[in-house]
C-alpha cells in the first residue's frame, strides 16, 4: 500500500510535438497564473517556457501507446515519486492543491466516468460497444463492474509503472490478438481497474475540485473567468456543478494530426534539448 502520498513529489508530464507545443506553452502558463509552480517535464522537438524539456525521439502515435512507451523509457528515470500526464490541451483556472488526493492509496488514478453497463450499446473510440468492452475486461480478469476511462489527465506511482505498462500492454495484444484495437483509455483503465480495491472512489465526480474534460465547450476560458459551470459527461448521463482547478479542452480547436514515425522503445532515452 501506498501511504503519506501528500507528503511525496511529484511533477507533470507531456508529449508534444508541431501545434501541441503552443498548447502545452499555455497549459504551463495557466497553471504559474493559477500558482502551481510544480515541474513540468516534457517530451518535445523543441525548447518550451516554463518547461524541462527532453528530445521526444520518434514514437508512432497510434492508439495513445506512445503515452505508455515514453512513461516506461524515459520519464521513469526521472527522480519524482509521483508522475501526473496532462493533455497538452488544458488549462489551470484555478489551483487544484495537491492531486495526490485522489490517490486513495492507490498506486494508480486515472479517472473515471460511468459504469459501461449504464449505455450498454453507446459506440465507444474502440469502435467497440459499451457492452462489447466490458465483457472483454471481464474476459481477461477483472472481477468489479468495469467503468469508461481516460487517458488525458492520470497519476502513477514511480513503484507501479512496470506493472502498469505490463497490464495495459498486454491487455492491447490480448485484445488485438482476438480482433479489437483498443485506445490508450480503455487499456488505461484496464489496468487501474485491475489494481484498485475500490473504482468507485476513482469516479471524475469524486474529485470535483481537480479535474474535468469540457466535452460541449461550456467551461471557463481562464482564471479570470474562473466560476462553475455544468458538467456533463460524454454519455451525457452524468451532470454536476463543477469548478476542478484543470481543465481539458479538446472542443476549443481543431487538433493537427500528430507526427508518426517508427521507432523502437529500446531506442528512447530521456535528452536535455538544446536551449
Amino acid at each position: 500500500m501506498i501511504v503519506d502520498c501528500l507528503n511525496r513529489n511529484y511533477c507533470y508530464w507531456s508529449v508534444c510535438d508541431g501545434a501541441y507545443v503552443e498548447m502545452m506553452e499555455a497549459c504551463v502558463r495557466s497553471a504559474r497564473d493559477a500558482g502551481v509552480f510544480k515541474d513540468f517535464n516534457v517530451m518535445t522537438d523543441r525548447p518550451i517556457p516554463g518547461c524541462e524539456c527532453y528530445d521526444s525521439h520518434k514514437v508512432e502515435k497510434s492508439f495513445g501507446l506512445f503515452k505508455l512507451i515514453y512513461l516506461k523509457s524515459a520519464i521513469s528515470k526521472l527522480n519524482y515519486d509521483y508522475f501526473i500526464w496532462i493533455d497538452a490541451d488544458s488549462i489551470f483556472v484555478n489551483n487544484p492543491g495537491s492531486p495526490l488526493v485522489a490517490m486513495r492509496s492507490s498506486p494508480i488514478h486515472a479517472p473515471l466516468n460511468e459504469k459501461l453497463s449504464m449505455t450498454p450499446e453507446l459506440l465507444l473510440e474502440d469502435g467497440l460497444t459499451c457492452k462489447q468492452l466490458s465483457a472483454l475486461m471481464q474476459h481477461h480478469g477483472l472481477t468489479n463492474p468495469a467503468y469508461s476511462s481516460t487517458s488525458a489527465f492520470w497519476i502513477i506511482h514511480h513503484d507501479a509503472i512496470d506493472t502498469v505498462y505490463d497490464l495495459a500492454l498486454e491487455f492491447f495484444h490480448k485484445a488485438k490478438s482476438e480482433g479489437s484495437i483498443l485506445q490508450i483509455s480503455s487499456i488505461l483503465g484496464y489496468a487501474m481497474q485491475m489494481l484498485c480495491g475500490n473504482p468507485e472512489a476513482h469516479r471524475r465526480r469524486r474529485n470535483p475540485d481537480l479535474w474535468a474534460t469540457d466535452f460541449h465547450n461550456v467551461a471557463p476560458n481562464s482564471i479570470e473567468d474562473d466560476q462553475q459551470w455544468r458538467y456533463r459527461d460524454m454519455f451525457c448521463s452524468d451532470e454536476q456543478f463543477i469548478n476542478p482547478g484543470i481543465i481539458h479542452v479538446p472542443r476549443r480547436k481543431s487538433l493537427p494530426v500528430p507526427e508518426q514515425a517508427n521507432s523502437h522503445p529500446g531506442q528512447l532515452e530521456a535528452r536535455a534539448v538544446d536551449g
